[in-house]
This record gives C-alpha cells, structure tokens and sequence, in this order.
C-alpha cells in the first residue's frame, strides 16, 4: 500500500485507517473454533475489504497498477514467486559480457 506514493503522493493512508480496517474485518468475518482457518477467513476478508477501499480513492489509470502489485505481493508471501524474479521482472538482467556496439 505505501508503494503507491510513489506513483502519486497524494495516496498516502494513514495507520488509524488500515487499524479500523482491519477491525472492521475482523468484526464482519463468521467466527470459527479453527484457528487456522479463523485467520485465513480473516486476511482474505481483509485483502479484499482493502483493494474495494484504496481502489475508491485512486484514478482510473492507477487502478490496474495497484491490482498488479496486490497481486504480485501475495504471490511472493505465498512463496509463489520469489521477489528476485519480481525485481527482475522490473529492474531486467544484468549484461555478462559487454561487447562494442559496430560502426
């Protein structure tokens, strides 16, 4: 959520609002004995109470952008995708072996 500032300074949230959004999540997800399952209902209700909010104050154009990063960071927690191929993805490779360009 705090990479979106660098596309545009004025998508800055503050602590209080992701705190109550976050109770507001868990106040709304079912109750359950399985602590495990408890907390998965509850990042998913989460995530998804938090992507229909920012999503509400960010400009069409940008809309896409964060989707793709929400996306991107859970593939990386999940340990789907390692964050050095997310960089490489960004950043590219790096050259091996430089050679001159031909005149």
């Amino acid at each position: 959520l705090s990479a979106m500032a660098n596309v545009d300074p004025m998508y800055q949230y503050s602590l209080e609002w992701f705190v109550k959004l976050f109770i507001r999540s868990m106040a709304e997800t079912e109750p359950n004995e399985d602590i495990v399952e408890r907390v998965e209902t509850i990042i998913h209700h989460f995530t998804f109470l938090l992507y229909q909010n920012v999503c509400r104050s960010l400009f069409e154009r940008h809309k896409l952008l964060f989707a793709f990063l929400v996306c991107v960071r859970i593939l990386i927690d999940k340990g789907v995708i390692r964050y050095s191929e997310y960089s490489f993805l960004l950043i590219g490779g790096k050259i091996l072996e430089e050679t001159e360009n031909p005149e």
